[in-house]
């Protein structure tokens, strides 16, 4: 359903978000 992709979408969205502020510790932390 459309609803369904949508939710996809925003679960891609935050792991795309959350992988981001990974990203930024690390490189603050080296």
């Amino acid at each position: 359903t459309i609803q369904n992709k949508k939710d996809k979408l925003r679960v891609g969205a935050d792991l795309v978000s959350a992988h981001n502020k990974m990203q930024d510790k690390l490189v603050v932390s080296e």
